[in-house]
């Protein structure tokens, strides 16, 4: 399972996440759609403890849950 409770992230004083909340039950796969810039990166590294909230009770991981990102960074060609 997979939980975040108001959790709220700001940079330089724009939030950019505002008391999100989500459950997710084991066994259910989830994608995250929105247009650029929405923050979907942001809660992804938010998740995975890149980035620290600014406010919120944070998230829960429990039983066998797991989590995978792939970025989307490309090297610089010149």
């Amino acid at each position: 399972m997979l939980q975040i409770t108001d959790l709220t992230y700001r940079i330089s004083g724009r939030t950019i996440i505002d008391s999100a909340s989500l459950h997710i039950a084991n066994g259910h796969h989830c994608g995250l759609v929105g247009i650029n810039g929405s923050g979907k990166t942001t809660l992804f590294r938010l998740i995975t403890g890149a980035l620290i909230p600014d406010d919120g009770l944070g998230f829960r991981i429990t039983g066998s849950t797991r989590i995978g990102i792939v970025t989307q960074d490309a090297p610089l060609v010149t």
